[in-house]
């Protein structure tokens, strides 16, 4: 279930013997901690431009959180007024605040987004430590994901796309085990919505400073 991604964590970790041991320690912990909970946040992007969508992460009870592998997904519209697509230059989260704080911030072993882009994005980070850090019911910042809308034209106004947290190939692990998500009180899915981009400030400075020139020639017609 881990594949070269989470040996490669365990052996970086010295876990030789977790594997041996991760059923009986599953099945040991099952009834003393609670589910992740997995939320994707819902966003708007201007067409042609570019923002964010960040997934955040907590727990029903409390949970054990060390490392995690996450992939999220774009459903490719299909639209002929623009595509909606992960930009190959990530966000670094690991140091973001506001308005959530990054699981593991002061803590990141190194916030990693990989491809294959433009669809598909797979984040990674480990506690630098190798210490667990403690879920509850607060949400913290698991991922924020820099999407673009390419070849966007007016028409996408009110366009939506949505971007899916996989749940089936995302693993997270605490310092004895990894676990699937659950799929219990989980909002994997996120609608981006297409806008009308805001006027630029230039712009709206060069409307004031027209209107000003307008009054002042039809103030200086009138001789007052």
């Amino acid at each position: 279930m881990l594949g070269v991604w989470g040996r490669e964590m365990f052996e970086r970790r010295g876990w030789v013997s977790a594997c041996a041991g991760m059923l009986f320690v599953l099945a040991c912990s099952a009834g003393c901690r609670g589910d992740l909970v997995i939320e994707v946040q819902d966003a708007q992007i201007p067409y042609g431009g570019s923002g964010y969508v960040d997934v955040l992460i907590s727990s029903d009870s409390s949970d054990l959180l060390s490392g995690f592998n996450a992939r999220i997904n774009i459903t490719p519209g299909g639209s002929a007024n623009g595509d909606l697509q992960f930009d190959a230059v990530p966000f670094d989260a690991s140091t973001i605040t506001s308005p959530f704080s990054y699981v593991f911030l002061g803590d990141s072993a190194g916030y990693s987004v990989s491809g294959p882009l433009p669809y598909e994005a797979n984040v990674t980070d480990l506690t630098a430590s190798s210490s667990d850090v403690t879920l509850g019911g607060t949400k913290r910042l698991l991922a924020r994901l820099a999407v673009t809308h390419v070849g966007g034209t007016s028409a996408a106004v009110g366009e939506t796309f949505s971007i899916v947290f996989d749940d089936i190939v995302s693993v997270f692990l605490d310092s004895s085990s990894s676990r699937s998500l659950s799929s219990s009180g989980q909002d994997l899915t996120g609608t981006i919505t297409i806008v009308t981009p805001e006027p630029s400030t230039g712009v709206v400075l060069l409307c004031a400073g027209a209107g000003v020139v307008l009054w002042w020639r039809r103030k200086r017609r009138s001789g007052c």
